[in-house]
């Protein structure tokens, strides 16, 4: 564990660590569209064919909206960076995290699993949920430091299976 990450007031962790350099130039290539919304409805969710791809510096990372259901964001791990143990032990220690009520999102159980795959991908499946914004309490510049977590609704927010 090399550290915690604060963005948006929701706390995100960093393993660190690799399985080696890369050797594909192009490791998302073959996740397309119809693709990424296949494995999302692989387990059990039913799109409704919109998503918008989400910042992430790493990953590949969508907010998918449901036909009937709540939307969800899904999380593609770029292939060959993380072992699957490694993957298994960051939602294992977010769940913790969770259960002693820090404000965390955690890895939703989908088609029995946290860590699911599809068409060679690994994907994670997590509720939406927004962060709270840094609050400036009238400064003129942001404070220093890590961002302390405000009110979060979706924290306890199950997700019907």
């Amino acid at each position: 564990f090399t550290g915690t990450n604060y963005v948006q007031g929701i706390t995100t962790v960093d393993f660190g660590g690799t399985d080696g350099p890369m050797t594909d130039a192009a490791p998302y290539a073959d996740l397309t569209p119809d693709r990424l919304l296949d494995a999302v409805e692989s387990t059990g969710y039913r799109t409704d064919g919109r998503m918008l791809a989400l910042n992430s510096y790493e990953n590949r990372v969508y907010l998918i909206y449901g036909e009937e259901a709540a939307s969800i964001v899904a999380k593609f791990y770029r292939p060959a960076r993380w072992t699957d143990a490694q993957i298994l032990e960051e939602h294992s220690f977010v769940a913790e995290l969770y259960a002693e009520e820090i404000p965390v999102v955690a890895v939703l159980v989908m088609a029995g699993a946290t860590l699911n795959t599809h068409a060679g991908f690994r994907f994670a499946v997590f509720a939406r949920c927004g962060g709270s914004a840094r609050r400036n309490h009238g400064q003129s510049r942001p404070p220093s430091g890590p961002i302390r977590p405000g009110p979060m609704p979706c924290w306890r927010r199950s997700f019907a299976q």
